[in-house]
């Protein structure tokens, strides 16, 4: 819709999404819509919450008199309608009504405007002072020595249960239902003295408001909690030994895996290699489907390099008269952010020159399900290739699609150096593997009201182009999950999947995982392979490595608590390997993403499927478990456990390039507890009571 050259009661009409600063006389660039939807419409609110007196009068139009607290969500709402309205150019005559009001607006508005704002400081500090009263390790202001910082922690996690944590959560709980959870979040982070500049205080905030919205939603709306899902793995397994030779039984039995035989698997650990296998099978295709599944797509030389190569493949196809269907499902929330939408818009918009072959994007989300995710990922190539032949091949595993997962193109020395693995699926796992895909991709389309595709396509053959012998016949399974499906009932196909790997293991278990937050079922399942005598290897980030600073030292803390629990076991149980990273990088450069566990060099698992809550409740994940019936033909099992032994630190006091892990003991990491920054031990106890009231 262009701009429209009417007038109403003498004023000029101009298409919304066109015409803020006319209506409003805002200093802002609307032009910014082009860019970055969400950086806009979070200008646009700002800008429209300045006009307390419209707000106001709308507010009074559509609730009356406000008499209490609880229709302060009201305005919240009323500020995104108008702003969502304004940017999309949807229903504009209600818009323009809308935005009349300001010129009509009396000082009774304003006056209700700031009452609106006064109560909801009020309510802030009062839940604040509630919140310290519960807990009173809260209120000091941890400016004494590291250890007596830790010892109040400590002391704060004890309190967490029975009626104080139910009180303390009723509060955070009460903040969240009238939208003010982020406020009073900001407030207690602000008020503590910290040596962090308050732009960290403030994005830690919001990332601790989003972590406590999204499980006290799940404790809202889930029934089985994590220890739960323990207790019913550990029933399961005190009636069923997982061996070598049932493994593919007890994957059955637990999970909806179909069992393929005969498989080549390619690891992918190089992200280069990773990066080029992708191009390569865009490039053979020459009629057919390409499916890709990711969290995210990022706005750099890699994002940029997959778009342009799926654009091309459309292009091309076209103007020989071909069909080839490019298929991209990403997270909708995550493809809003900044810096994560461009590429995707690029490919919504493309021009794919006319003809058969055709680009479709869908954006997950669930207006019943807010703090769902689509986490899973999936590259899948079906149809035939250049030369006529049937072409199938699947890539899954941790990497989305950005500089972080296949570094930056083209750049001898990248500074953002994530570790992430994929594996290559060539045979009969690349049905299931497309089958994953198109589950999530009717799920969400059925979301939004577009037909569904076909699950299964017929084929002729599924005869891997390479020789099986070549990277050794394994048997593969793909599994795959919803958020909020059958999880309350029992844990997820992919929390099975993993803990049917760590229960057969007999000699060696190694477990890299990107976020080790504290899981009880794996925790335990762990535990217990401790006392089999199996040596169990863990590879997670540090304190310098992880992206995600709010879950560093609950990941610590989980560390140091295992630890402690082995040593009672076995001494040499257990060793635990974290992440480091070159000392001039800032924190998260060098990230361990990777999702993966092998029992025995024998049996693995790779997939998106992290150790934390939002994996197992509210995240779309898939995994891939293989296997090989001859122990002494595991290839991609040696090739996993390989690449994170090349990256163990030998203690020779010179970290050399590669070495990327480094052994911590219990001493190690309870010493890097005490030592994390202030506003994270005050911000532990709060992470801690919602994690462990689910």
């Amino acid at each position: 819709m262009g701009s429209r050259d009417t007038t109403r009661n003498g004023e000029l009409m101009v298409e919304p999404n066109k015409s803020l600063e006319f209506r409003l006389g805002i200093d802002f660039r609307p032009d910014l819509y082009e860019t970055n939807r969400q950086d806009w419409l979070n200008a646009a609110k700002v800008e429209i919450a300045k006009k307390s007196e419209a707000v106001a009068n709308e507010l009074l139009k559509y609730s009356g008199e406000l008499k209490s607290l609880e229709n302060i969500q009201s305005l919240d709402q009323f500020i995104d309608d108008l702003a969502q309205g304004i940017l999309t150019g949807q229903s504009e005559f209600a818009v323009e009504e809308k935005l009349t009001a300001f010129k009509e607006v009396g000082s009774s508005g304003m006056a209700l405007m700031a009452r609106i704002q006064n109560e909801k400081k009020l309510f802030v500090e009062k839940s604040l002072s509630d919140l310290y009263e519960i807990l009173p390790t809260l209120v000091p202001e941890l400016t004494s020595s590291a250890q007596e910082r830790f010892a109040a922690c400590q002391k704060a996690v004890k309190e967490m249960g029975g009626a104080v944590g139910a009180k303390a959560l009723d509060i955070l709980d009460a903040a969240r239902k009238k939208g003010l959870l982020r406020p009073l979040i900001e407030t207690a982070i602000f008020k503590l003295k910290a040596d962090e500049p308050k732009e960290s205080n403030k994005d830690l905030a919001i990332r601790l408001t989003n972590l406590i919205e999204s499980e006290l939603w799940l404790r809202e709306n889930h029934d089985a909690s994590p220890e739960k899902h323990a207790e019913r793995a550990a029933s399961f397994f005190r009636k069923h030994l997982v061996t070598a030779d049932n493994f593919g039984k007890m994957l059955s039995k637990t999970t909806d895996a179909k069992i393929t035989t005969g498989n080549a698997v390619t690891l992918l650990s190089d992200p280069a290699e990773a990066m080029q296998k992708r191009i390569n099978l865009i490039g053979e295709l020459a009629e057919g489907t390409i499916e890709v599944a990711a969290w995210a797509f990022g706005e750099d030389s890699s994002a940029e390099l997959i778009t342009n190569s799926l654009i091309k493949a459309v292009q091309e196809a076209n103007d020989r008269g071909a069909k080839i269907t490019v298929r991209v499902l990403v997270d909708g929330k995550t493809s809003q952010l900044s810096h994560y939408g461009s590429c995707i818009k690029k490919l919504e918009r493309a021009d794919t020159n006319g003809g058969l072959s055709t680009i479709e994007v869908v954006r997950s989300g669930n207006p019943k399900r807010p703090y769902d995710g689509s986490h899973c990922k999936i590259f899948a190539v079906n149809g035939l290739d250049r030369e006529g032949k049937e072409l199938h091949a699947s890539i899954m595993g941790g990497r989305n699609y950005s500089d972080h997962y296949f570094w930056e193109q083209g750049v001898e020395n990248p500074t953002e150096e994530w570790t992430d693995m994929d594996v290559l699926l060539e045979g009969a796992a690349t049905a299931p593997a497309s089958s994953a895909f198109r589950q999530v991709w009717n799920r969400e389309a059925k979301n939004q009201d577009r037909p569904d595709i076909q699950i299964d396509e017929p084929r002729t053959g599924l005869v891997t182009r390479k020789s099986a012998s070549d990277h050794g016949q394994e048997n593969v399974a793909v599994v795959s999950d919803a958020p909020g499906t059958h999880r309350d009932a029992q844990p997820s196909n992919s929390l099975w999947a993993h803990l049917v790997v760590i229960e057969s293991a007999t000699k060696t278990l190694d477990i890299p995982n990107a976020y080790f937050v504290n899981f009880p079922a794996v925790r335990e399942a762990i535990v217990r392979a401790i006392e089999r005598g199996v040596e169990v290897r863990i590879f997670t980030n540090s304190n310098v490595s992880i992206d995600e600073p709010i879950v560093s030292l609950p990941i610590l803390a989980e560390l140091a608590s295992l630890q402690a629990e082995a040593n009672k076991i076995d001494s040499d149980g257990l060793k635990i390997y974290l992440k480091s990273q070159e000392a001039n990088l800032k924190p998260g450069e060098q990230t361990l993403h990777t999702k993966a566990v092998v029992a025995d060099e024998t049996r693995w698992a790779v997939g998106s499927y992290n150790y934390h809550l939002r994996s197992e409740y509210l995240e779309a994940e898939d995994v891939v478990i293989g296997w090989s019936d001859n122990p002494n033909d595991s290839d991609t099992a040696h090739e996993i456990v390989k690449t994170l032994e090349q990256g163990i630190d030998d203690g020779d006091g010179v970290h050399e390039t590669g070495e990327k892990y480094q052994l911590a003991d219990l001493t190690r990491l309870e010493s890097l507890i005490q030592h994390s920054p202030k506003i994270l031990q005050r911000a532990f106890p709060l992470f801690h009571l919602v994690r462990h009231n689910l």
